[in-house]
């Protein structure tokens, strides 16, 4: 790595370790001897052999507050990796769930393929995200080698070939603002969707990103039903105030969410709850890539006996206190 490069991951790892201790929500920083680690991980700078692997080392570094929600973006690449299939945590394993057509993949894979093993390393639940992120952010690859069980109990090893996408890296167009905008339009149109079967509502909420007027406009379909199955598998949470406000129309009473914990202070998160909520039977679907916002209201709805929470545990992605 040359010494221009040297200095710009030093500079990186400088201002993650700066912004943390002056922005955590934890001016503890969980405990940790942040000047410390700062200084471990500065001293392998000299042994990094490119880029790739200085922005890992600042990923590392980031790893030891084990938050999901502080983490390293690294800027765009100039392709994008198409893999040609999705993994989903199921239980405690792993599964191929999606399979793009006309893709390597789709000549050697199957749905309800097991993953035991993904480039060397060992699918389990506790480092699946890591192994995504990893993967799909840090360390893009031309292919990956999977070892995978069958639904009738036959392993094999297997090299998947991904597809590229070039990239176009115009300094004047904002890739991440319009990835952000064409995924939250898409989230927004699908959670504006009721759909009604006789005395069920079934509502698919991808993302708490909805204004509080549309939030109230929905439960005002579902209060023409007998019961609401709210979908939240594979929400990743989002707005606190979407979070209040659904919370809200659920519940004939003002409800605790949680602690908001903050820098400085601790704030009780109270939803109040509207002049007509919604008091009929309750479903809430979750998976383990539901997170943070929605794992939040599928909790509170357990404690309070509001209804009844079904599917896979929840990825455990929410740092304050509940």
């Amino acid at each position: 790595m040359s010494q221009d490069d040297q200095v710009l991951i030093a500079a990186m790892l400088r201002t993650a370790h700066d912004d943390v201790k002056k922005y955590y929500y934890d001016p503890k920083i969980r405990g940790l001897d942040w000047d410390g680690l700062y200084q471990k991980y500065d001293a392998r700078i000299p042994k990094v052999r490119n880029v790739g692997e200085g922005m890992r080392l600042v990923t590392a570094f980031l790893s030891e507050l084990k938050d999901s929600h502080t983490f390293l973006l690294p800027p765009l690449r100039s392709v994008r990796m198409d893999y040609g299939y999705r993994l989903e945590e199921i239980g405690d394993a792993c599964f191929v769930t999606q399979i793009r057509p006309k893709t390597d993949a789709a000549a050697k894979l199957n749905i309800g393929d097991q993953v035991l093993k993904l480039d060397g390393y060992l699918v389990t639940r506790e480092d699946f995200h890591a192994l995504q992120y990893y993967r799909e952010a840090l360390a893009q690859r031309n292919g990956t080698v999977m070892t995978v069980r069958t639904p009738t109990g036959e392993e094999r090893e297997l090299k998947v070939s991904a597809t590229e996408h070039p990239i176009d890296l115009n300094p004047r167009v904002d890739h991440w603002g319009e990835a952000m905008r064409s995924m939250e339009s898409r989230e927004d149109a699908i959670g504006k969707e009721i759909v009604e079967f006789g005395e069920v509502a079934i509502w698919k909420l991808p993302a708490f990103n909805l204004a509080p007027e549309l939030v109230e406009k929905q439960m005002g379909k579902a209060l023409k039903h007998k019961a609401l199955i709210l979908d939240l598998r594979e929400n990743g949470g989002g707005s606190t105030e979407t979070l209040s406000w659904l919370a809200g129309s659920l519940f004939d009473r003002d409800v605790k969410i949680g602690d908001r914990v903050e820098r400085d202070s601790t704030k009780p998160m109270i939803a109040k709850h509207l002049a007509h909520p919604f008091d009929g039977k309750l479903i809430v679907l979750v998976d383990a890539r539901s997170a943070s916002a929605s794992e939040i209201l599928a909790r509170v709805v357990q404690l309070e006996h509001r209804g009844t929470v079904i599917g896979d545990r929840s990825a455990g992605a929410v740092i304050s206190p509940t």
